[in-house]
């Protein structure tokens, strides 16, 4: 039985997701970090942990069209855009208990991989570092859109699900936001053959995941998670310096991401920025995993694993400098 007393008010514990958010953008910021490095290095983590092999960051600097609903205007900014080529997990995809990874985002500090023996990242607390840039960001994969707005400059709620089945082909009632969406995803940003319009209109998923960062520029009056810190182009191609350098560093240590590319998207062109490229671990390494895996499901004492010595090569190329170039000898031991 459910009591509503008749004196005395409502009053108990509440979750403010937006005040958890600000809370731990400042718990993370009080070593000093570099914003760009610190954002990579999770999001390069969560890829990896999906089995993605290839990322993208393209930063959208094109223009605005006229004409577009201003409702909207907070996804319409200067924008990081990154892609891999691995899509949401979702949980009708398997018959055991693994989580659905849409739901594992909305379910902000879980801790949704803290039983996975082998997973480099934290889905559901790396990702928040996402808000160090932006208020709004937008993830697409499979079938679905999100939109996420835990401080509501949008929604009247923490964000938005857009199934791709509500933007049937040549349909005009989903309004304005099919078209918002098509714009802030560009078909190059998609590396599909189909822009998302056509994507959503034949009925089939989109087997990448794509997340779109509207770079914050705070609206005076209004409440951001973090401060405006890329306002500029000077300052947002320092920040893709940032994450380029730290992307350079962290390849070394991830399990099936082994390339890793920067752009620059404007009006009329796509500029070339950084390729990054690491020779895959080789299959012993997967055989290493895989032990592990299977030994962290025991109880009592385990077994020692070891991973022999094996070369991998660091390839780092822009348009303007010769390639750099770096050799590693790894060998990796777990104990039990």
């Amino acid at each position: 039985m459910v009591l509503s007393p008749s004196i005395g008010e409502a009053k108990g514990p509440r979750y403010d997701v937006a005040r958890a958010i600000k809370s731990f953008l400042g718990q993370m910021a009080e070593g000093g970090i570099v914003l760009g490095a610190a954002v990579i290095k999770e999001l390069m983590q969560n890829a990896d942990d999906a089995g993605a092999t290839e990322m993208t960051v393209l930063l959208d600097e094109r223009p605005l069209p006229s004409g577009f609903d201003n409702y909207y205007n907070r996804l319409t900014l200067p924008a990081l855009l990154i892609r891999n080529n691995a899509p949401f997990k979702k949980a009708s995809d398997s018959d055991s208990e693994e989580h659905d990874d849409f739901e594992a985002l909305c379910d902000v500090a879980a801790g949704h991989k803290r039983f996975q023996s082998i997973a480099a990242g934290r889905f559901g607390i790396g990702f928040n570092s996402v808000y160090f840039f932006t208020d709004t960001p937008v993830i697409f994969s499979r079938r679905e859109c999100h939109v996420f707005d835990p401080s509501h400059h949008i929604f009247n709620d923490n964000g938005w699900k857009f199934p791709l089945d509500s933007f049937p082909a040549g349909a005009s009632s989903a309004g304005p936001i099919k078209t918002i969406l098509d714009w802030v995803y560009p078909k190059i940003s998609l590396k599909n053959e189909k822009s998302f319009g056509e994507i959503a209109g034949i009925g089939f998923d989109y087997h990448q995941t794509v997340l779109r960062l509207p770079l914050r520029q705070t609206i005076e009056g209004s409440k951001s998670l973090y401060q405006d810190c890329f306002k500029t182009i000077q300052e947002r191609l320092q920040l893709l310096s940032q994450m380029s350098e730290q992307a350079a560093k962290s390849i070394l240590f991830l399990k099936s991401l082994n390339h890793v590319k920067f752009s620059i998207l404007k009006e009329d062109s796509l500029e070339q920025y950084l390729e990054i490229d690491i020779t895959p671990n080789p299959k012993e390494f997967k055989i290493f995993l895989s032990q592990i895996k299977e030994e962290s499901t025991h109880f009592g004492a385990g077994d020692s694993y070891r991973c022999e010595f094996y070369e991998r090569l660091i390839k780092m190329s822009s348009p303007n400098e010769s390639p750099k170039l770096w050799s590693f000898l790894i060998t990796h031991t777990a104990c039990f």
